[in-house]
């Protein structure tokens, strides 16, 4: 981060502010902003983007200060899942932090790294809207087979 010019202590402020900005200009004609960080008179962009009001901001992280960015101005979570009772911690976390901003609750895409028939059942179980796992790309003989092996796990997951 300090070789892009970020203070790491500052990171979670920088973000927060960037998003917002974009937000703003996303969806008003003329947008203007005035923080700390980011600091802009009104400005027109124009096209604007495709999704109303905005492209979803999906925010990946399991830590408080990524639940509480997802709680304030994600539209999603995007969280790497290992462990389903540490994940369902952080859900009821993230469920929490959503109660205080008056928010319900958030879309959640699970990442993993590998398929697993039982983590991917409980993520399900816990509302999870999309599970993403990492594909070998390398082989396309390892790739066959890992998308076969990860389409019969969520056709029983499915079901």
């Amino acid at each position: 981060m300090r070789n892009h010019g970020v203070r790491p202590s500052l990171r979670w402020k920088l973000m927060r502010e960037k998003l917002l900005a974009m937000q703003a200009i996303w969806t008003q004609d003329e947008a203007e902003f005035h923080r700390e960080f980011v600091d802009f008179d009104p400005i027109l962009l124009w096209p604007k983007p495709v999704q109303v009001p905005h492209p979803p901001v999906l925010v990946g992280g399991s830590g408080p200060l990524s639940l509480r960015a997802v709680a304030e101005y994600g539209d999603g979570w995007m969280p790497i899942v290992e462990e389903a009772s540490e994940f369902e911690t952080q859900l009821a976390e993230l469920h929490r932090f959503c109660e205080e901003a008056n928010r319900p609750d958030i879309e959640v895409t699970a990442f993993a790294w590998e398929p697993d028939e039982q983590l991917l059942a409980r993520c399900a179980e816990l509302g999870v809207s999309r599970f993403t796992v990492w594909a070998p790309i390398d082989d396309l003989a390892a790739l066959q087979s890992f998308l076969d092996s990860y389409a019969r796990i969520a056709g029983v997951v499915a079901r």
